[in-house]
């Protein structure tokens, strides 16, 4: 008996075709496993010698059963995958030029993309310097162009390296020559790529400058027209005969001598006598090259009393000298009544103030006006003294060397500055910040409420800045950064609420970066800066704005403007859309402060004089406060009514603190010492009662 088949169910007779059907189309898909094309997504660094030999990282995918790696046609060397999307590899040699880097694996080739470039750098080339020519005893300034300044190590003139190399760009870097004897050297740049070829377009010339060795006679009228022969060397070719920066008529008699007339001054005192030839200017400061001025006009010894109220009409004498002839008595810009009572005495009355504060008084004689003198200066009352809140006035005092106006501690005199503070209402004597050292202590900045103070000292690291406080009350000095030798941190400034100090952080070669921290010291943290591969930018002197950011100077862009930085949301990497560039300068512009309304005020590099720009309004074109004289580190009284700065009525004499009105009118002279630069002034707001 034939068996039967045994019964199926309909259903498994179309399971059957389903599961026939999926395994036919599964045939034409991709097995489980199988390789994917690689892609590149990045290379870190973008560039490289071309020599080779570099450590790069390859960012992407696919990066699984990796066979090689080429740049261009080479293939790279040890090539180390550390996952499907990192690989590790040294660079091969290749000529300089940009190439794709590919990615080959069982997959195939990873496809050319812009984010895959590799750039083989050659090495720099030196294409002009200015000037070309500078003095054997060092300190000339060199701006070197050329091309492919990239990861930049060291600027050689000669065989000696140069000092304060800052890169500007990849064409531009600026460079300080050192000292060294007279004749011709090559100026050569190394960097990763190797050394720059010796071209006749980077020779630099060193010569000797002109010499003073003496001066006959070496004194004379504060008039002028005193005969001076100056003996010396280097003469040949003189172009300009300067007594304090002002110019003299001269007469070249000899490569040896000169005769030269001496120019009027309106200060008694030493100035240096200079000479200009071939380019070089003789040094200042030496003994045998200057000339002291005496007054021969009236001078100004006293006031009784120092001060009183706005509306004036208060009984004032004057004590002095050369009182004979008085033709005019001053507070300020108005003329006072007045009667002569002698030779030495005059009796007159005062004019109603303008603002409170300080006003010069003068007397004018047919031999002249009385001189600039802290011994003149008459305080109306209200409000403070120079349109300030509180009493006092911060600044840095020091021998500025080379006369720059600033101390940046290019000498051992510079590295010996410190920081006062001084009751210029009561006239009463500045009292030092820091403890006595021979160290620098630069750049004050009160707390918004007056009780404490900060600054910068190498007093800690031999020569390296850190940021102290000093609470007044108290005399407790705290050290808020301890970073060690080849970092520093300078020019701290307090936030609105005194919460915060933004500073100025190195912590690489010519680099310079913004950072914030608690007033206590906690919490050291990055706000902006060039951090990236080959990016070097001093970016300093930064203050709080009243917009949520800060203000600073930076020489990003070449030469130095002032940039706006918003401050949320913290990052650690710089934001371009967070940034503001608010002036746009072919000159210098430079350390800029916030006012009480806002608005920012800057020095000028080219006129030396003060201009403000409002944060506010970007784009607007900044508009100049007009002030006589030459200006350095302008900064605003906490009541908006005024302006203080380190100020000099000409190049060459050092700096003093002066006042002006908001306006720049009505200059006052607060500090006068002939021999010493004040600078980086600092009202204090008004103090805060422990009842406040």
């Amino acid at each position: 008996m034939q068996q039967q088949a045994p019964h199926r169910p309909a259903w498994s007779a179309a399971l059957f075709s389903v599961v026939v059907m999926i395994a036919c189309l599964g045939a034409s898909a991709a097995p489980m496993g199988a390789a994917v094309t690689p892609r590149v997504s990045a290379v870190v660094p973008a560039s490289g010698p071309p020599r080779g030999g570099a450590t790069i990282t390859i960012q992407g995918s696919g990066f699984t059963g990796v066979e090689r790696v080429l740049f261009g046609t080479i293939a790279a060397r040890s090539v180390k995958v550390l996952s499907p999307r990192s690989i590790q590899v040294l660079t091969p040699a290749h000529a300089a030029g940009s190439v794709h880097v590919k990615v080959v694996t069982g997959g195939g080739s990873s496809p050319a993309t812009a984010q895959d470039r590799y750039a083989y750098v050659g090495p720099p080339a030196v294409t002009g310097l200015a000037p070309a020519i500078g003095s054997t005893a060092g300190g000339t300034v060199v701006q070197v162009t050329g091309e492919r300044f990239l990861g930049v190590r060291q600027v050689l003139l000669g065989e000696q390296p140069a000092h304060s190399v800052t890169v500007v760009d990849s064409r531009t870097l600026r460079a300080t020559a050192p000292a060294a004897a007279a004749g011709d050297v090559d100026v050569r740049i190394t960097t990763f790529s190797g050394t720059s070829p010796v071209v006749s377009a980077g020779v630099f010339r060193y010569e000797d400058p002109p010499a003073i060795s003496h001066l006959t006679p070496a004194a004379g009228p504060s008039s002028g027209g005193t005969e001076v022969t100056i003996t010396g060397t280097g003469f040949v070719g003189t172009t300009a005969v300067t007594f304090g920066g002002i110019p003299a008529t001269w007469t070249l008699t000899s490569p040896t001598t000169l005769v030269a007339t001496s120019p009027a001054s309106t200060r008694a005192g030493t100035v240096d006598v200079q000479v200009q030839a071939g380019g070089l200017i003789s040094a200042a400061g030496a003994a045998a090259s200057q000339f002291t001025y005496d007054w021969v006009g009236p001078t100004i010894t006293g006031l009784d009393p120092r001060q009183g109220p706005m509306a004036g009409g208060t009984p004032i004498t004057l004590t002095g000298t050369g009182f004979t002839g008085v033709t005019g008595v001053l507070f300020g810009e108005a003329t006072a009544s007045y009667s002569v009572v002698s030779d030495t005495e005059i009796s007159a009355v005062t004019t109603p103030g303008l603002t409170p504060g300080p006003v010069r008084v003068q007397v004018t004689t047919s031999s002249g006006t009385t001189p600039e003198d802290p011994h003149a200066v008459y305080t109306y009352e209200g409000g403070g003294p120079a349109g300030g809140n509180g009493p006092l006035l911060s600044y840095t005092r020091g021998v500025d060397s080379d006369r720059d106006g600033t101390f940046q501690g290019g000498s051992a005199e510079e590295l010996t500055t410190d920081v006062f503070i001084q009751n210029v209402a009561e006239g009463t004597a500045p009292v030092m910040v820091n403890p006595p050292n021979r160290e620098a202590d630069i750049t004050p900045s009160f707390s918004p409420d007056g009780t404490k103070i900060a600054w910068a000292s190498s007093a800690t690291n031999n020569g390296t800045f850190d940021i102290f406080v000093k609470d007044l009350s108290t005399g407790v000095i705290t050290n808020l950064t301890n970073t060690g030798a080849g970092q520093f941190e300078r020019w701290p400034n307090w936030s609105v609420d005194g919460a915060q100090i933004v500073y100025s952080k190195r912590t690489r070669a010519n680099n310079l970066d913004i950072w914030i921290m608690n007033a206590d010291g906690s919490d050291q943290h990055y706000v902006a800066g060039q951090v990236g591969p080959g990016q070097t930018a001093e970016d300093c002197c930064a203050s709080f704005d009243l917009l949520g950011g800060v203000v600073f100077a930076s020489n990003r862009a070449g030469n130095f403007d002032v940039y706006r930085y918003g401050l949320e949301p913290r990052s650690a990497t710089e934001d371009p859309a967070r940034l503001t560039r608010l002036t746009r300068s072919t000159s210098y512009e430079g350390t800029p402060s916030v006012e009480a309304t806002g608005t920012v005020v800057y020095r000028h590099g080219t006129e030396q004089q003060v201009y403000r720009v409002d944060p506010a309004q970007p784009g607007a074109p900044p508009m100049r406060v007009p002030t006589p004289g030459l200006i350095r580190t302008p900064s605003g009284t906490p009541d908006g009514r005024g302006l203080v700065f380190g100020w000099r009525e000409r190049p060459g004499p050092p700096l003093d603190i002066a006042w002006a009105a908001a306006d720049g009118t009505g200059l006052v002279m607060l500090t006068d010492t002939p021999t010493l630069t004040e600078t980086d002034p600092a009202w204090q707001p008004a103090p805060v009662s422990p009842s406040d």
